[in-house]
């Protein structure tokens, strides 16, 4: 699965993308900044991504909701976090890869 980032500090983006990739994912970031070329490379991360993780911490109010725009726009699943380190990243892999399950 193709997952987008949105958001949070670039500093972790390697190890992150380590953890999607075990996971059989990809992973693909995008800062949060929609000025200059900004806003064309989140359409195109956000078109590429099958699911959007949204962090609001280390990111802009305009970079938080034209994300969601986006992903809405693009019938693209979402997730908005305050933030997300490698525990709750391998929570969310882990949950990805659940089959819904319905009662």
């Amino acid at each position: 699965m193709q997952i987008g980032w949105v958001g949070g500090l670039e500093r972790s983006d390697s190890t992150l993308e380590q953890l999607a990739a075990a996971a059989g994912h990809k992973l693909e970031f995008h800062n949060g900044n929609v000025r200059g070329n900004g806003l064309s490379a989140m359409r195109g991360l956000v078109s590429r991504s099958s699911f959007v993780v949204i962090l609001t911490t280390v990111n802009s109010h305009q970079g938080v909701q034209l994300a969601k725009r986006l992903a809405r726009k693009n019938n693209r699943p979402y997730l908005v976090m305050k933030r997300c380190g490698q525990s709750r990243f391998r929570q969310l892999l882990t949950a990805i890869d659940q089959p819904d399950r319905k009662s």
